[in-house]
C-alpha cells in the first residue's frame, strides 16, 4: 500500500462516529508502537513517511465494537537497501525461521505454521536464479544454512 492510499482511507474514517478503542490510533515504526491523538495526527504522520527505503506500510482497521487502527511502516535495513524487495522478503523470513520446529509438541498450529512456511520459501529458492540466491545468501548471513544456501 501507498501513502497517498493510506492517507486517502484515513481521511474517509475522520468522519466515524464510533468511538476509539484502548489501543486506538497506534503507528508502529520498525516494531516500535507510538500512539496518537487524533486520526489527523495518523494522517500527517503518513504523509510525512519518506518512501524511499521503505519495506512495508500497512493500515489494520478493526471495527469490532471501538475503532482501533494501526498503520505499521517499515524500512529496509543495511545491506537490504537497493536489494530487491522479494529477496529481502525471503532473507527476513529465512532470518527468523525457528529451525527446530520439528520438535514443538503440543502445539500443531506453531508446527503447522513453520512447516508451510518451510515449504514455501524452498519453493521460492527453487525457483531462483543463483544470482538471487546469493544475494539471499548474503541479505540471510548464517541462518542461510538450514536452506542449503551455505
Amino acid at each position: 500500500m501507498r501513502v497517498t492510499e493510506i492517507t486517502t482511507q484515513l481521511q474517509a474514517l475522520k468522519g466515524s462516529t464510533q468511538r476509539i478503542g484502548n489501543m486506538g490510533l497506534k503507528i508502529e515504526a520498525d516494531a516500535t508502537p507510538v500512539f496518537v491523538e487524533t486520526i489527523d495526527d495518523l494522517i500527517e504522520y503518513v504523509e510525512n513517511i519518506d518512501e524511499t527505503n521503505l519495506y512495508c506500510l500497512e493500515l489494520k482497521v478493526d471495527k469490532y465494537m471501538f475503532l482501533n487502527i494501526t498503520v505499521t511502516v517499515s524500512y529496509l535495513q543495511g545491506e537490504e537497501i537497493g536489494q530487491p524487495i522479494g529477496l529481502v522478503r525471503v532473507a527476513r523470513n529465512i532470518k527468523s525461521f525457528d529451525t527446530n520446529y520439528q520438535f514443538i509438541s503440543g502445539d500443531l498450529g506453531k508446527w503447522t505454521f513453520w512447516n508451510n512456511l518451510s515449504t514455501k520459501l524452498k519453493a521460492k529458492l527453487a525457483a531462483m536464479d543463483e544470482a538471487q540466491k546469493t544475494t539471499v545468501k548474503e541479505l540471510a548471513g548464517n541462518d542461510a544454512e538450514y536452506f542449503g544456501l551455505i
